[in-house]
């Protein structure tokens, strides 16, 4: 798999998201209307010959994803990605809604993936696998629609919520470079059919704790961390591994 990380929001949307007006976050809206590709997307192949066009669609703001018969077990992917220069460290989010409605099960546990930097999740309909060079595999119920975040401070510490709830917390996370925000297949055997509604990565390149991106640190910032007290995650200002005291003093030395 590709290297994943962006300095954007990347999603596919209904309709695409407005882009901010500050500097601190950067927005793109894909559409899912039109598929990646039709939008600017590169996509990437290996170990089979399927084109863009038969792996992924668009309809009423779903991007499908179709490549189970399309690999081998051993090594293979079909994905979409863009390239972006985050310039020095930085908190950054991912999110997404999906659902992976089949899949083959060969030598990879998973059939799907939404990516930023190394750091991403790999989905099937039984399990999800929270990835960062190695994974761990988690049963779940990955056919169902969930809302999927990672959350990544500055300092590379990173955590994975379902549906708001924490499932697993890492480190070392890439956080600036020349980095690809990602999502398709990139299991080879374990392929699969997948369904995004949305898929959108934020980075932070201002202030830690400017998390609305307004330019300055201010009262909707710590109501934001009031609001995930005792949590990891971008809120998480001093990498102490929660949302605490700690991290108040940070953003009142950033403010305004």
């Amino acid at each position: 798999m590709r290297t994943a990380l962006t300095i954007a929001v990347v999603t596919a949307l209904i309709a695409p998201l407005a882009p901010l007006a500050h500097g601190d976050l950067v927005v793109e809206g894909l559409d899912g209307s039109i598929t990646p590709m039709q939008a600017g997307w590169t996509y990437f192949a290996l170990g089979n010959a399927a084109t863009a066009s038969q792996v992924f669609s668009a309809n009423r703001g779903i991007i499908s994803q179709s490549t189970i018969g399309l690999g081998y077990a051993g090594q293979g992917s079909n994905y979409v990605y863009r390239t972006v220069q985050v310039d020095h460290p930085s908190s950054w989010t991912l999110r997404a809604r999906v659902r992976v409605s089949a899949s083959e099960q060969w030598s990879f546990p998973f059939g799907a993936f939404i990516a930023f930097g190394p750091v991403g999740l790999g989905l099937m309909p039984t399990s999800i696998s929270p990835l960062n060079g190695s994974w761990v595999t988690l049963p779940f119920d990955g056919a169902s629609w969930h809302d999927y975040r990672i959350e990544t401070t500055a300092c590379g510490r990173w955590t994975v919520f379902v549906d708001d709830v924490v499932v697993h917390e890492g480190v070392n996370a890439a956080t600036s470079g020349a980095l690809d925000v990602a999502f398709g297949d990139g299991t080879g055997g374990a392929n699969a059919n997948a369904q995004y509604d949305y898929v959108e990565v934020t980075v932070n390149e201002g202030a830690g704790a400017d998390f609305d991106g307004s330019g300055v640190v201010d009262g909707a910032d710590l109501a934001t961390l009031l609001g995930q007290w005792g949590q990891p995650g971008i809120t998480d200002l001093d990498c102490s591994g929660s949302t605490d005291g700690g991290d108040i003093g940070v953003l009142l030395g950033q403010w305004g």
